[in-house]
């Protein structure tokens, strides 16, 4: 469950990365008007601010995880999760 979580959560983190990345070559492109580009450069900043906290979050449970071991002795092996 632990292994789903941290894969899961890099993968998250790398595709907010790459969404913030395209919207920069979107805005660079010159094709969107001032408002436009104002909103998307929020939105960019609020994917890389996601991307950065759930990779820092995800590496912290893999180390604590490779660490204490015994913390997760007693978690479900095969939980969805929602």
């Amino acid at each position: 469950m632990i292994e789903t979580i941290v894969v899961s959560g890099i993968s998250i983190a790398r595709r907010a990365e790459e969404l913030a990345a395209k919207i920069r070559r979107l805005i660079l492109s010159g094709s969107l008007d001032d408002i436009d580009i104002r909103q998307l450069l929020r939105e960019v900043e609020g994917l890389s601010d996601i991307g950065a906290v759930v990779n820092q979050a995800v590496r912290l449970l893999d180390r604590t995880r490779d660490m204490q071991p015994e913390i997760f002795r007693h978690l479900p092996e095969n939980v969805t999760l929602h």
